[in-house]
């Protein structure tokens, strides 16, 4: 893509959320980031799990009144966080919002779990009573089973690269009956069975906002990819490829990004109606001649379109594809380092690993940078004094006392975007 390019910086701040686990060893990780910024974690050690919200530079530790224990399992655009609680009353699912947690129950039921919750209010949730497990819809209070007429049962799952449920309310999932397991669409009140023409098993993984889903078949030799788009059918193949894609991702614009491989080693792609780009890390992360390039995965993707892939052979590391350009984002001056999500701000999560231990990493455009804050940590200045451009930790938080870290990172990194 043709363009002048422009320097780009970002900057990298350690997430350390202030929380001491008992015994000596913990790790911070970053589990997810949505489009606000905001950052759902937790802190581990010694059989200890505590989630975090991380928002605006502040911490909040979730932890549900009353509860022997609280967890989190995920974030969305609207600042909700999602989750389960133990207490004397056996366990419970609730929603996280703006300091306070609402128990969620389904009507009649013994054991309530939540599986997804959307910017727009909806929670999509499994629920146990004396019938057995059923998937329902939260809409502000009112409850609507899923139950697929004439299956033996219906079922939900998390979608680990996309969405069981959109903001329309639109859900995917699967159903037993006579013939086997399928897959549906819930759309409008309406079950629509997903089954790829000459497939003997068909799957559905992600929808998005359009109501398009991703999904995989079987054709009992191999399993391919497709996407399903309002009664028709595409399979996902990118040419001169071995026809299997695998960790691929349906954004809101209807494109799809994923890994193939082909006798040249494993590379990344992106499709949008009907076109396929292959996408391959810059030609710095190649030690070969200039013409080859190095073996890539796919790692994420935005509803911008923008890409995150991992690149290894000689060297590793991660890349970022925006607008036709690939870079190296791989965070300088540590011994291991991954980026592993990216939101539709440009900013981006991972870890990094040094002679200290490993920490949870925002990287951050200069353009939408937020100052962390945190009370008990001396967060470094920039090497001239002014604001800080990369904040490393001044407490680790680690077992019984304050056991501060060295480790720092490179306080700013430019790369090249057009």
């Amino acid at each position: 893509m043709s363009g002048k390019a422009s320097a780009t910086t970002y900057s990298y701040s350690l997430i350390n959320p202030p929380v001491t686990t008992t015994g000596t060893y913990g790790s911070v990780s970053a589990s997810q980031i949505n489009d606000t910024g905001q950052i759902l974690g937790s802190v581990s050690g010694n059989g200890q799990s505590i989630p975090f919200l991380y928002s605006n530079g502040n911490y909040t530790i979730l932890a549900a009144p009353g509860a022997t224990y609280t967890t989190a399992s995920q974030l969305d655009d609207a600042g909700r966080v999602i989750g389960s609680y133990q207490d004397g009353m056996g366990r419970h699912a609730y929603v996280y919002e703006n300091g306070t947690y609402t128990q969620v129950d389904a009507p009649d039921s013994q054991l309530t779990n939540l599986v997804q919750s959307t910017a727009s209010g909806l929670l999509l949730g499994t629920a146990f009573d004396s019938h057995g497990l059923h998937p329902f819809i939260d809409n502000n209070g009112q409850f609507t089973t899923l139950a697929v007429p004439g299956a033996a049962g219906t079922f939900v799952s998390p979608s680990y690269n996309g969405s069981s449920i959109n903001e329309s309310g639109d859900v995917i999932g699967g159903y037993r009956d006579q013939s086997g397991t399928h897959a549906f669409l819930y759309q409008d009140d309406t079950y629509t069975t997903l089954a790829m023409p000459d497939s003997v098993r068909t799957t559905a993984t992600s929808v998005n906002k359009l109501g398009q889903v991703l999904g995989t078949y079987s054709t009992g030799f191999d399993q391919r990819l497709f996407l399903y788009d309002h009664g028709t059918y595409t399979t996902i193949a990118y040419p001169g490829g071995n026809g299997n894609i695998y960790n691929a991702q349906l954004n809101d614009a209807g494109e799809v990004a994923g890994s193939y491989y082909d006798n040249a080693g494993n590379h990344v792609f992106l499709y949008k109606d009907g076109n396929y780009t292959r996408v391959d890390p810059p030609a710095s992360a190649s030690s070969e001649a200039p013409q080859q390039t190095a073996n890539a995965s796919f790692v994420d993707l935005n509803n911008k379109g923008d890409i995150l892939g991992s690149y290894y052979g000689a060297s590793s590391g991660t890349f970022l594809y925006s607008h036709g350009t690939s870079t190296d984002v791989t965070i300088a001056g540590t011994s291991s380092s991954t980026l592993n999500q990216i939101n539709d701000l440009g900013q981006m999560i991972g870890a990094f690993y040094d002679n200290s231990g490993s920490y949870a990493v925002l990287a951050t455009p200069d353009a939408v940078w937020v100052a962390p804050s945190h009370e008990s940590s001396a967060w470094l200045p920039a090497s001239d004094g002014s604001e800080p451009a990369v904040i490393g930790p001044g407490g680790s938080y680690w077992g019984t006392g304050d056991q501060s870290s060295t480790s720092t990172i490179t306080q700013q990194q430019t790369y090249t975007a057009s």
